[in-house]
């Protein structure tokens, strides 16, 4: 550390006195059973049904080498055991929505071998046998010689790619270790430590190193287990002795081993007839390259420093799921995530799983609303691979009836019970107020929406959304160098089929309501409401988008300073605006609070008078000057993101926009430029208080009374402000 920081933390720290007499750090120890123990809770308002399955461990101390390496086995079992679930997950009968395994910490005194799943409501006993079998399964056979092959290649990307971006690393990881350190002793050698050692010990930690822990960790005594499920009508949960006797049948069991099918074939086997790079132009101002191929895709180049082992790449082409008819809109919705399930070619979602181990990339396929695309990322070093992929997924796509099926029963099974959740209830009916439940207006799918998916249809839509490469463009960030880069260009996006047309969307007229709305429903046990106060309309130019936002942050200072901080009355407070271009120029602005039920009508209230305020005044000299200081600093910040340019460029070229307005000098001279006057005239403009939209869920038979916009400013006593809210 270097002495500016050493004098920095001596002049902020030596003023706080120490602690006389501090208070002992007690460690209270978990007791040992010889007896399983098992729980089995319901809950009428819980989204999804888990089940956790502990098998308790005396606690390790990683003091020297032994132990780090030994933590080492513990991961190669962990991803070895997940990779297993994983491809059970990919099943046509799938038996959870999702499994996973681990070895660590279970509290301060403990550690434990932990298996979980999360399952349909229905799945209860399925889902428990098959983690169960699994952990036979091990038991008896252990893993294959290519499953740990293929599990330390993994293990050594991952402190690869870390070691890699070890003079890039975020202060908060940093911090995190320093904390883990002080609270538990646990070192913290740092990266380049632990990547020399993992170079050296990996390769030597043997298969059946890995293979004795399930008879070490798997035992009936320390074992528990925890389901928790929906409490529902009709949906039967499995009793104690019901578990009781699954658990003994499977500790009884005969499995068979697993079959490691290993993947031989290239990823592509023949490289594509390259085509060429007709134009290049620089954007000097962006440090970029705008790229026009022969087929006629474009691509922005904007190669940077500020991650070292970093390439993020984003693609969009106009028109989405928009231009199917609604007879097909669920199959247009889910058609790039059957996609993604099935694989490309002759390689299953599994398959592709193995077949990129020890790489750092990934692609995933979109069809939204306005557009379809994809979205991805790669080390440098598998940067072609990258573009392999990309090529694939528009040109060989793959249909599997197994993986359709499967897509669905897991869907199905996670959406069964949300919707009894009062917190994902009232975000779905929000959603749905604010788009007049437009049947494509969004909000979550319930699960007999997944019947109307026709597999074939849904190939097919993917299929037309990308058979015409010509008018997409891709974006790409990162450490790359732009001269090496071109090849790949020319090799596997000049080469994507192409229509030689150029699409649009379709406005499919989703609209918020017009006029003042009010909407309230009952909803769970807690005695608790919660409120949405919105406005939503049309924008009448574009610079107004960059006022709205502001216009927030405005807005959520002023909730805090006297909501929270002078009255006492809520937690937390933030408004929140979105814009968007596209199908039209809109916007919304709501503010959302939780509080106790007899405090809504009063801090609706609240809400209101402070854009009154705004719409009077305009904030306060100092309350801008916030706005603008906290602006200056995400420049200052986002200048060096990758994620920042991919989203700026991508944006840029979307909505058509002059693309140097992402360079710092643009930014600033527009935040530079925001008056108070700015953000009074766009809240007068937009916030009608006689016309709002609201929403109010309180809990079952609390009836709920909606405040009404004030239509003048009206002092309010400081006791009439009640507390026990927060707003988010």
């Amino acid at each position: 550390m270097s002495t500016k920081w050493n004098k920095k933390i001596k002049a902020h720290f030596s003023k706080i006195a120490p602690t006389k007499n501090p208070r002992k750090k007690e460690l209270y120890p978990i007791p040992d059973h010889a007896e399983t123990l098992v729980s089995i809770t319901t809950d009428p308002e819980a989204p999804f049904t888990q089940i956790s399955l502990y098998h308790k461990r005396p606690k390790i101390e990683v003091k020297t080498q032994a132990d780090y390496r030994q933590n080492l086995v513990h991961e190669l079992y962990a991803q070895m055991l997940n990779a297993r679930f994983d491809e059970l997950g990919q099943s046509a009968e799938p038996p959870f929505v999702y499994a996973y395994g681990y070895y660590g910490d279970l509290l301060r005194t403990k550690d434990a071998y932990v298996t979980a799943a999360n399952v349909s409501e229905t799945g209860i006993v399925t889902g428990l046998k098959a983690i169960l079998t699994e952990n036979r399964r091990l038991m008896q056979h252990g893993f294959t010689d290519t499953e740990l092959d293929r599990a330390k290649k993994e293990i050594l990307k991952s402190y690869e790619n870390r070691y890699n971006e070890r003079n890039k690393t975020e202060s908060g990881d940093i911090v995190e270790g320093y904390v883990y350190n002080f609270l538990t002793g646990g070192p913290q050698p740092g990266i380049e430590w632990e990547f020399a050692f993992v170079k050296n010990v990996l390769d030597g930690i043997a298969l059946n190193e890995v293979n004795v822990l399930p008879k070490q960790w798997i035992k009936p005594e320390n074992r528990v287990l925890v389901i928790m499920a929906p409490e529902k009508e009709g949906v039967k949960i499995p009793s104690e002795a019901e578990v009781r006797q699954l658990l003994a049948e499977v500790e009884k069991m005969e499995t068979t081993a697993y079959e490691d099918k290993v993947i031989s074939e290239p990823l592509m086997s023949q490289l594509p007839a390259p085509g060429q790079i007709v134009s290049e132009k620089s954007l000097d101002a962006l440090g970029s390259t705008e790229i026009l191929l022969s087929n006629g895709v474009k691509v922005i180049l904007k190669p940077t420093d500020f991650k070292d082992d970093e390439v993020l790449m984003t693609a969009f082409s106009p028109g989405g799921h928009s231009l199917v008819a609604d007879a097909d809109y669920y199959s247009a919705l889910s058609a790039s995530d059957i996609i993604t399930e099935s694989g490309i070619r002759m390689f299953s979602y599994t398959d592709l799983q193995k077949l990129l181990t020890g790489k750092t990339v990934q692609i995933s396929p979109y069809i939204s609303d306005l557009a379809e695309g994809m979205s991805g990322s790669a080390s440098p070093k598998d940067l072609e691979t990258m573009f392999q992929l990309i090529h694939l997924y528009f040109t060989q796509p793959r249909k599997d009836e197994t993986a359709f099926k499967s897509f669905i029963a897991k869907q199905k099974g996670f959406l069964g019970n949300l919707m009894k959740s009062p917190q994902f209830a009232f975000f779905d009916k929000q959603i749905r107020l604010m788009n007049q439940n437009h049947p494509r207006g969004g909000g979550f799918p319930q699960p007999e929406d997944f019947d109307k998916i026709n597999l074939d249809r849904a190939f097919q839509i993917y299929q037309e959304r990308f058979a015409n490469a010509g008018d997409f463009t891709f974006v790409l960030v990162g450490n790359f160098d732009k001269e090496a880069i071109k090849p790949f260009l020319s090799t596997y996006l000049a080469s994507l089929p192409t229509l030689g047309r150029q699409e649009s969307f379709r406005d499919l007229g989703v609209r918020p309501p017009q006029g003042k709305v009010e909407e309230s429903f009952e909803m769970g046990k807690d005695p608790k409401s919660q409120v949405m106060i919105g406005f939503a309309g049309t924008l009448k130019d574009d610079r107004e988008r960059y006022l709205m936002q502001s216009l927030a942050e405005a807005l959520t200072i002023k909730l805090i300073e006297n909501l929270r901080e002078e009255k006492g009355g809520v937690y937390g407070t933030r408004a929140s605006a979105s814009t968007a271009l596209f199908p039209y120029r809109s916007y919304t602005l709501s503010v959302n609070f939780t509080c106790a039920p007899e405090n809504v009508q009063t801090l609706m209230e609240a809400v209101y008078e402070e854009i009154a305020k705004v719409q009077k005044s305009g904030p306060t000299p100092e309350d801008l000057n916030k706005v603008k200081e906290s602006q200056r600093k995400d420049v200052e910040k986002n200048e060096k993101e990758n994620q920042f340019w991919l989203n700026g460029l991508r944006r840029a070229y979307y909505e058509g926009f002059e693309a140097e307005r992402l360079t710092s000098a643009r930014q600033l001279e527009r935040i530079n430029a925001l008056t108070a006057k700015d953000l009074q005239q766009v809240a007068k403009k937009y916030l009608r208080l006689k016309t709002p939209i609201t929403l109010v869920m309180g809990p079952e038979k609390v009836s709920q009374t909606q405040a009404t916009p004030p239509q003048v400013l009206r002092p309010k006593r400081r006791d009439q402000y009640l507390g026990g809210c927060s707003f988010t």
